[in-house]
């Protein structure tokens, strides 16, 4: 291009005017299917309030059920007929942890769990500060299932009447108390006498009709089924099963077994004297354990 063959530029001034009503009506600010500030009024009439119980187990967590038992000792030759310390000082007592052969009733080592939750102390069941919500925040109880056969030493008198005691022993290093409110077998829930099922060979054998030529070749059945109280519940209590004989005799190690869930809870709903009566020692077989009232 030649120097001299200059060409024109030119400018156009151009000039648009907006407006409020221009601008709002181009991006329609107004939004026709939405209003500022949105509202945040609700209408109880949709909802329904009134939630169900819920259950620990639908949620998969259960920190409280579990089957236990105990298990078969490997350095033992002795698995199946486990000796019961007896209510007297005696040499059929003497083991590695009672060289002494003290009296009294001995815990359950209950160390093998089959299913659920394993136990938290050794033997015991815990009652941690997680439990003890869970459970209330759920309407539910614990309930304990204890049970075994048991079996008499035939020493002289072949018809001895041997009398077996299976108890519920409860650690408080918390809050230690009673519980004199009168539950479901009509004493204290968990009172100065502790929660327990009795029985005698003379009665188990006039319950079965017994025939036989000596107590030794029976195996009576012994059941506690206990309920906690939900208002009686404080961190880090441990519940401890008992046993205890009165006179040389044996529980049957696959028979004894300690079954720990959750229930709905029974006292749901009532008060006073009427809630009580649902918790604590709960009726059994009154022909098999005497403690139990008649129902």
């Amino acid at each position: 291009m030649a120097a001299n063959n200059e060409e024109l530029i030119i400018f156009e001034q151009l000039r648009r005017n907006y407006t409020n009503r221009s601008v709002v009506k181009a991006v329609d600010t107004q939004f026709r299917y939405f209003s500022f500030p949105p509202s945040t009024t609700i209408d109880s009439d949709d909802f329904d309030l009134a939630l169900p119980d819920l259950s620990l187990e639908e949620f998969g967590v259960d920190p409280v059920s579990g089957f236990h038992r105990v298990p078969i000792d490997p350095n033992s030759a002795f698995n199946e007929y486990k000796k019961i310390n007896l209510s007297y000082d005696s040499n059929w007592n003497i083991n590695d942890l009672n060289p002494s052969g003290k009296a009294g009733p001995r815990t359950i080592p209950f160390a093998q769990t089959l299913s659920g939750t394993p136990l938290g102390e050794v033997y015991g069941f815990v009652l941690t500060p997680e439990i003890i919500t869970a459970v209330r925040e759920t309407n539910q109880v614990i309930r304990f299932t204890i049970a075994t056969s048991l079996n008499q030493k035939e020493e002289g008198d072949p018809f001895r009447n041997t009398g077996y005691e299976l108890s519920i022993k409860r650690d408080m290093p918390t809050n230690h108390r009673q519980n004199n409110k009168i539950g479901a077998d009509g004493n204290p829930i968990y009172g100065s006498t502790k929660p327990r099922a009795y029985t005698r060979s003379q009665d188990y054998a006039n319950y079965v009709g017994f025939t036989g030529n000596s107590y030794s070749s029976m195996w009576p059945y012994l059941k506690l089924v206990y309920i906690i109280d939900p208002a009686d519940m404080f961190d880090y209590d441990i519940y401890f099963v008992k046993l205890v004989a009165g006179g040389p005799a044996w529980y049957l190690r696959s028979t004894m077994y300690w079954n720990i869930e959750l229930i709905d809870d029974p006292g749901k709903g009532l008060t006073g004297t009427a809630k009580y009566a649902k918790y604590g020692k709960q009726p059994t077989n009154y022909r098999i354990d005497i403690l139990s009232p008649q129902t």
